[in-house]
């Protein structure tokens, strides 16, 4: 930068901002983020670089959806939308009409995080791939595979693969966007806001929103309603064969939400997180592509804190998205620390066994089904974490999995993730028989052991305690940078 252009962006700062000049462009942002919709337009008229800050469309974004929780009527943009569905006070037809246009430049000004933020809701992921020395899972067709064979080779060790031959007899026709659009044109679909909550579009409203669109964290369908939303969807798809087992039909109406339909375009997904109950899950890709990331269930992804009150333990409401994940955390990590690392691509569907950490980024336009269940495999470890809770689980995962049958797995297939961040659970050469394994698998299963014994022994005024005490150190979470 020159002396020239770092005056006068120093200059812009000094007049446009007064003492706000003094706080970083991220917290001006959240201040602007904080205000409503008509202080955010009296901000506006301030100065030129207060303009550019309150005419951010993350910023529209936020307001409009704060104010819209109904059916979304998407226009030119979110400052738009937002104006045209204000009802507090009326609008001028001719603001409304303003707001389409694009803001003009303002010369002189430099922000890094302002330009972070624009290249995230611009940065096209087509060729976003993951290197190709990065561990990966196992990609098999499954077409004539048996449950049996299933189970033995992925279900039983917990072992994450793509599968492919899976969706043959689905329709695939029937799925492209046009077609779901013509086939259920007045069905309202639950999509994502950030930051959380729902909102409802038809899928015609969503499909013009994603031509459109230049969001850094798109809306995204991920509906658990979609087969009551849209009857007839659900005859568009078959549990596959190996899945059909599943125990978690048997709650019947008591049964928490267990399939969604996942749709939606590049730079949309899913933050890292681990699914409810341990339970374990299969997701068919129809159309478009997704990058995903894995990490075993006792290594915390970095840079992803959990809050934990001791009762309950969750992932950060406000961390990082999927796409901010792999462009600010992902670079800075050591080999040794990479995540298991594929591209799913149309008819291969993915399974993420209970317990593993997983993000997901759609490198395109997708549209996925996706379905939770619990099967022979995971049946005890569901009951035992519904009985502890999850704040136990992440202070311990490790004693919730077979060492032998499970963790030792792992450690052979992704020797560089068998320590849980310095502590070692497993083997890191196995080739002389895996006595070193022997002897760890023998010290967790004991452990476990007399942990399962104290957590009977641990009844008072005749209702089971819940045990908080743990023998394992809390797996360390590693902060945003």
């Amino acid at each position: 930068m020159d002396q020239a252009t770092s005056e006068t962006d120093a200059e812009l700062r000094q007049n446009g901002l007064g003492d706000l000049a003094l706080l970083h462009d991220h917290l001006i942002s959240y201040i602007s983020f904080l205000l409503n919709l008509e202080d955010v337009i009296r901000l506006s008229c301030c100065s030129k670089i207060l303009r550019v800050f309150a005419c951010e469309e993350p910023l529209w974004l936020g307001l409009c959806l704060k104010q819209e929780e109904g059916v979304i009527d998407y226009k030119a943009n979110w400052r738009q939308t937002a104006l045209a569905t204000y009802t507090a006070k009326p609008v001028p037809p001719a603001a409304i009409e303003a707001a389409a246009r694009p803001l003009p430049s303002l010369p002189g000004l430099s922000s890094f995080f302002l330009y972070k933020r624009w290249y995230r809701c611009h940065v096209d992921l087509a060729s976003f791939l993951p290197p190709p020395e990065a561990p990966t899972v196992d990609r098999v067709p499954a077409a004539t595979m048996s449950p049996t064979e299933f189970f033995q080779r992925y279900d039983k060790p917990a072992m994450p693969v793509l599968l492919g031959g899976l969706m043959n007899s689905w329709p695939v026709s029937s799925w492209s966007l046009p077609a779901l659009s013509a086939a259920f044109p007045s069905s309202l679909f639950k999509v994502s806001k950030p930051h959380g909550g729902r909102a409802l579009m038809t899928l015609h409203a969503y499909v013009d929103y994603m031509a459109r669109q230049a969001d850094e964290e798109p809306l995204y369908v991920f509906d658990a309603t979609f087969a009551e939303a849209a009857p007839g969807i659900r005859k568009l798809y078959d549990v596959p064969h190996v899945f059909t087992k599943d125990y978690y039909a048997e709650l019947g109406a008591a049964r928490p939400n267990f399939r969604w339909l996942v749709l939606g375009p590049a730079r949309a997904g899913a933050s890292w997180h681990v699914d409810p109950a341990l339970t374990s899950a299969w997701n068919a890709l129809l159309s478009g592509r997704k990058r995903w990331a894995l990490y075993p269930p006792h290594v915390a992804p970095p840079g992803v804190p959990l809050d934990d009150d001791g009762e309950e333990a969750h992932t950060s409401d406000d961390g990082l998205t999927s796409l901010q994940w792999f462009l600010e955390v992902y670079p800075t990590l050591p080999p040794g620390i990479r995540p298991i690392e594929f591209v799913q691509n149309p008819g291969e569907v993915v399974f993420v066994p209970g317990g593993w950490w997983h993000c997901v980024l759609n490198l395109e336009t997708s549209v996925a089904v996706t379905q939770n269940y619990v099967g022979p495999a995971n049946l005890n470890r569901v009951i035992r974490y519904m009985a502890d809770g999850s704040s136990t689980y992440h202070a311990a995962p490790l004693p919730y999995y077979d060492t032998v049958r499970e963790v030792t797995v792992w450690a052979e297939k992704y020797p560089h993730l068998t320590a849980a961040r310095g502590e070692q659970v497993g083997a890191m050469d196995t080739s002389e028989g895996g006595e070193e394994v022997a002897v760890v698998a023998e010290e967790e299963d004991e452990k476990r052991r007399k942990i399962e014994g104290e957590e009977e022994e641990r009844v008072e005024g005749g209702q089971k305690q819940r045990w908080s005490g743990s023998r394992f150190p809390k797996r360390q979470c590693y902060e945003e940078e």
